[in-house]
């Protein structure tokens, strides 16, 4: 069996990046920002609360399918 080891990150201002758009990923998002995370979202399609955080300009949202240039800067 695998022993996990637990780990705490400081991500307060560190950018983040999702690659998805569905309800994993939005439990996902909402860690993250709740961690202080600057997000951004990577999926043609994004759930609601997503879409509307995406909007509100709380996560940055990159419409396509995921490409390795997207983990740039």
């Amino acid at each position: 069996m695998i022993q996990y080891y637990p780990v705490a990150l400081d991500l307060r201002d560190r950018l983040c990046l999702v690659v998805g758009g569905g309800p994993v990923a939005e439990a996902k998002v909402e860690g993250l920002l709740a961690a202080g995370a600057r997000v951004t979202v990577v999926s043609p399609e994004l759930t609601e609360p997503l879409a509307s955080w995406a909007i509100d300009g709380r996560i940055t949202h990159r419409p396509h399918e995921y490409s390795p240039g997207d983990l740039d800067g």
